[in-house]
C-alpha cells in the first residue's frame, strides 16, 4: 500500500535527490575506505533569544535538588563559580556533604537532549503532512481509558506500553533482527525509535543512540533566587479559631493551612528565579555515521532506509522553528535571532553531493517526497495494530523485577507444616 501521493515536486527533482543520498550515505558509498571521504554529520546552530530580551530572566529546566529538608530545585549548571557555603549535611551513609551558593557558571542546560527529542518525536502526531512518513499507533493500558500515541511514549519501542503489550513477540523480534544487523522490522514499527533513540533496558538490554540529538544551552550564565508571598484572607489563628474551632494549632497543622492556601505562605529560601545570560544556542547533530551503519538486507531497500532515516532527521530537525518560537515552558520562549546555520562536519564538504545535501536540508517538500518514495519501497504501513497490555503480564513483570515474597503468613504457615 501506498503511504501517501508526494508533495508537488517533480520526479527529477526526487531521483537527483536519491541520487546524492545514495552517493554520500549508499552501501556503495560507505564501504570501508570510502565512508572516510564524505560527512559524517550534519551540524546545526540555532541563535535564540528569550522573549523579553536578554535583559530580564529566562527560565531553564529545574531538577531536584539534594539535601536535607525538602531542599530547592536546582538547574544544570557547568563550569560553576562558587561563593559561600549555604548547607552541610550527612547523608544515610553518613557521608558530608556541602552544598555552595553559585555565583555564576559558564553553561547552563535550558532543554535536554532527552526533552528536546520527546518535544520533537511529536512532528509526526501533529504535523498533517508528517504524520503520513510514520506508521501512526496507539498503546493502551488497564485502567486508562484513553489510549496513547506511540509517538509520545518516552522509551519509545523500549516502553513497557509496547514491550509487554500482546505484540510483545512482535516488539522483541524486531529489536533482536535491528541488534543483528536489520533495521527493516523496527523501521516499519517504529522508525522514529531509530531517530531518537531507544534502550531495551528491562529486555535484552540492546541500545541504539539518536541518529537526532537536539538540546538548547545559555551561556555565560548569572543565577538567580525567587522571592514571593502568598497573602490569603486568613492568618492561621483566625482559619483556627473559625474554621477548625480550636484555639492553637500544631506545626503540622499550621503547615497544612499554609499547603492549602488558607494562610499566608511565603517562598522557601533557595527558590529559583531563572537567569541572565549572554548567549543561547540550539545545537543539532544528525550523525550521518550512525544512518550509514543501519542495514536491511540487500542493498536497495538499505539505501532506500538511509534516505528514509536522512530525510525524517532533517525534517524533525526543523520542526520547532516552523512554529514560529521555541515555547518550552512559563518564563522560557525563545525566538530564532539570527538565519539557522546548517554544515557539514568531516571530509568531502565540497563534493556536489555534499552541497546537494546541505540545499536539500532547506527544501522541507522535496525531503517529504524522498521520505515518501523511500517509504513505499520499504513497505512502512501508515498505521499499526493497537499495543495493549493487561494486568496479568504487568503483575508478572512487577513479580520478576520486585521478587515478590509469598505473605508472611504463608511462610509461617509452611513452616508449621500447614500449607504446601
Amino acid at each position: 500500500m501506498k503511504m501517501s501521493e508526494p508533495p508537488k515536486v517533480t520526479e527529477q527533482q526526487i531521483t537527483e535527490a536519491n541520487q546524492h543520498l545514495d552517493a554520500l550515505l549508499g552501501v556503495e558509498a560507505r564501504k570501508p575506505g570510502k565512508a572516510a571521504s564524505h560527512p559524517a554529520v550534519i551540524r546545526v546552530i540555532e541563535q535564540l533569544e528569550p522573549a523579553g530580551g536578554f535583559d530580564f530572566p529566562v527560565f531553564p529546566a529545574s531538577y531536584a535538588g539534594e539535601g536535607k529538608n525538602d531542599p530547592p530545585p536546582v538547574y544544570d549548571l557547568n563550569g560553576i563559580e562558587w561563593g559561600d557555603l549555604e548547607q552541610e549535611w550527612a547523608d544515610d551513609n553518613h557521608r558530608k556533604h556541602l552544598r555552595y551558593k553559585v555565583l555564576r557558571a559558564r553553561q547552563c542546560t535550558i532543554d535536554s537532549p532527552q526533552s528536546q527529542a520527546n518535544r520533537t518525536e511529536l512532528a509526526f502526531l501533529v504535523d498533517e503532512e508528517l504524520r503520513k512518513l510514520v506508521p501512526q499507533g496507539t498503546a493502551r493500558i488497564p485502567g486508562k481509558p484513553e489510549p496513547t500515541s506511540v509517538l509520545q511514549l518516552p522509551h519509545r519501542i523500549g516502553d513497557f506500553r509496547v514491550r509487554l503489550s500482546r505484540q510483545s513477540e512482535t516488539v522483541k523480534a524486531a529489536i533482536s533482527d535491528f541488534a543483528h544487523g536489520d533495521g527493516l522490522a523496527l523501521l516499519k514499527l517504529m522508525p522514529t525509535s531509530l531517530i531518537f533513540g531507544f534502550w531495551d533496558s528491562r529486555g535484552d538490554g540492546y541500545k541504539h543512540a539518536r541518529i537526532l540529538l537536539s538540546r538548547i544551552d545559555a551561556f555565560n550564565v548569572t543565577p538567580f533566587e525567587k522571592h514571593s508571598v502568598y497573602n490569603a484572607p486568613y492568618s492561621k489563628d483566625e482559619f483556627a479559631s473559625e474554621v477548625l474551632e480550636k484555639q492553637s494549632t500544631t506545626k503540622a497543622e499550621e503547615d497544612a493551612i499554609a499547603t492549602c492556601g488558607f494562610s499566608n505562605a511565603l517562598s522557601k529560601k533557595g527558590s529559583l528565579g531563572g537567569i541572565l545570560c549572554e548567549k543561547i544556542e540550539r545545537l543539532s547533530l544528525i550523525s550521518l555515521t550512525d544512518i550509514a551503519s543501519i542495514f536491511c538486507g540487500e542493498a536497495q531497500k538499505t539505501n532506500a532506509a538511509r534516505r528514509y532515516l536522512l530525510a525524517l532527521a532533517v525534517l524533525a530537525e526543523a520542526y520547532p522553528r516552523s512554529r514560529g518560537s521555541h515555547r518550552l515552558r512559563s518564563g522560557c520562549e525563545l525566538l530564532q535571532k539570527a538565519a539557522t546555520k546548517h554544515e557539514l562536519l568531516g571530509a568531502g564538504r565540497g563534493s556536489a553531493e555534499a552541497q546537494g545535501l546541505l540545499g536539500l536540508c532547506d527544501n522541507r517538500e522535496l525531503l517529504i517526497a524522498v521520505a515518501v518514495r523511500a517509504g513505499d519501497e520499504l513497505g512502512i504501513p501508515p498505521n499499526l495494530p493497537e499495543f495493549e497490555c493487561f494486568a496479568p503480564d504487568l503483575k508478572a513483570e512487577f513479580e520478576k523485577a520486585a521478587k515478590v515474597k509469598p505473605p508472611q503468613e504463608k511462610i509461617e504457615a509452611a513452616k508449621a507444616g500447614k500449607g504446601k
